[in-house]
């Protein structure tokens, strides 16, 4: 199929999506998720409706796209209609200098011949999030055509030879890893070095203070150690020992066989830094104590009050066995054989370390305490969530924001000043909550729900859905089914 751009025609698509029929739920997921931050795309499932023209809306398509996505796999390569449609496109640019094709890797298979010599991306072996996130990020770069990084690289050093070494037995030259690492993390403990060193330093401590005592009161003294008890040049311990315990006599700490008391394992930790793990019965605390991060026996990663309200978590399925802290700067739950099930997609950043903030917000920050990522929704709400005060969801241009105010109010900002709100002032520490059932109603700190003048949520619940905040400045309640219950209307700027 040789086809000629009409430069006279006008663009009708942003992308034209390209794909094999058995590929049909790949290409359906990519072009629901461009669409949905406002992107045109034509896609075969969804606009070539019945009575129209195959061939002809084929042929429109890559006329009138923008751009053809070709989804690459096992089946597309072997396409003889595949073949055609990426070929039409790369005749149309075959320097690249519009990017009018663009080949997205859906599962691990080779590129032959020419479709090899077009830059490609993968988003398969990762979180329905991470692929998400790295699908538009990848799709603004080749619009934009530069993929610069959104925080400032870190100075570069030189790797040792012993990272050298690990780098070549870990990854090889051409193997490709579904979500690489920093290649200090093939190293890792539950533990860091950090908790080594402390957990040294309390053994030497320990030891002297026991060859002191050794020194001072020798075993079988006798009578002269009734009165050394009570000399006042005896030297005295410390009111605790490193285990916390009131200090034993000399003749418990001889007499007895058992070794030297160990520390329990840390349960509670108020930071992840660089190679630490959080695994099941561990958990990140606030400062004040208020909020807790814990992994879930359901595998996923959950933010709660001490009161147990769940304020924020994962949302992988299936979950994960152990939440890592990598050195590159990604959080991972990874499961069994170390598959990853979720991630923060923040592996540019080495040295940085997670905490939980006051204010029950995850938060990864760099070396310099310069916030990185921090686990609040984006765009979306979804069944069993809560916006807690403080918190809030953004349209994905950046322009909208819906915000759940200390003061009770939900409201949803953009260019100008205020577009919707709730009106609940007045009730503060209220919170917007999209129950499990898909229930959706603000309730105050009491657990009652906030009576409204106008309500303007659904009384109904509705299973799996969303609260959607989009690039429109709508705020839109869909149901399962992706249909909208309930609007705010609110007018674009």
């Amino acid at each position: 199929m040789d086809v000629r751009v009409d430069s006279t025609a006008e663009a009708m698509w942003d992308f034209f999506i390209s794909y094999s029929n058995n590929d049909q739920d790949w290409a359906e997921w990519i072009s629901w998720h461009l669409e949905s931050v406002g992107y045109r795309v034509l896609v075969q499932i969804w606009d070539f409706v019945p009575g129209s023209h195959w061939m002809v809306e084929l042929e429109n398509g890559l006329l009138r796209a923008k751009h053809t996505l070709a989804l690459i796999s096992r089946n597309y390569i072997h396409s003889v209609y595949g073949r055609a449609e990426w070929q039409a496109a790369f005749r149309q640019d075959p320097l690249g200098f519009e990017r009018r094709l663009i080949p997205i890797r859906i599962e691990e298979c080779d590129q032959p011949g020419l479709l090899g010599e077009v830059v490609s991306f993968d988003i398969f072996n990762l979180t329905a999030e991470a692929a998400r996130n790295l699908l538009l990020r990848k799709i603004a770069a080749a619009i934009g055509g530069r993929d610069k990084a959104l925080i400032e690289p870190l100075y570069p050093r030189a790797p040792s030879s012993v990272e050298y070494v690990t780098r070549d037995v870990v990854a090889p030259c051409g193997e490709r890893q579904p979500m690489p690492r920093y290649p200090g993390t093939v190293i890792v403990a539950t533990r860091n070095i950090r908790r080594v060193t402390v957990a040294i330093g309390l053994l030497l401590v320990t030891i002297v203070v026991l060859v002191t005592l050794t020194v001072a009161f020798p075993i079988g003294s006798g009578k002269g150690d009734q009165t050394a008890d009570h000399s006042p040049e005896r030297p005295h311990a410390s009111a605790l020992t490193p285990s916390g315990r009131s200090p034993t006599t000399s003749a418990e700490k001889f007499e007895t066989t058992s070794p030297p008391h160990q520390p329990a394992p840390i349960e509670s930790l108020e930071r992840l830094d660089p190679g630490e793990s959080l695994t099941a019965g561990e958990k990140l605390t606030s400062p004040s104590g208020h909020y807790q991060a814990t992994l879930e026996p359901d595998g996923n990663l959950s933010v709660r009050e001490t009161s147990g309200l769940t304020v924020w978590r994962t949302r992988a399925n299936p979950g994960g066995r152990e939440l890592r802290m990598q050195s590159d700067g990604n959080i991972v739950i990874y499961a069994e054989n170390n598959v990853a099930v979720w991630a923060s997609n923040s592996d540019r950043t080495p040295g940085s370390h997670l905490e939980l903030t006051d204010d029950g917000v995850l938060t990864l920050r760099g070396p310099r305490g310069t916030e990185i990522w921090a686990g609040t929704y984006s765009s979306t709400l979804l069944c069993g969530q809560t916006l807690m005060p403080g918190m809030k969801i953004d349209s994905h241009n950046g322009l909208y924001h819906l915000a759940m105010n200390s003061d009770g109010n939900l409201v949803l900002t953009g260019p100008g000043g205020t577009k919707w709100e709730s009106r609940t002032t007045g009730h503060p520490g209220a919170r917007l909550e999209l129950r499990e059932d898909g229930y959706i109603a603000i309730y105050d700190r009491d657990n009652h729900e906030i009576s409204l003048d106008a309500k303007p949520f659904p009384d109904a619940a509705f299973p799996d859905a969303t609260l959607e905040m989009q690039n429109d400045g709508n705020l839109v309640f869909f149901n399962s089914s992706h249909h909208g219950e309930w609007a705010s209307d609110t007018p674009a700027s």
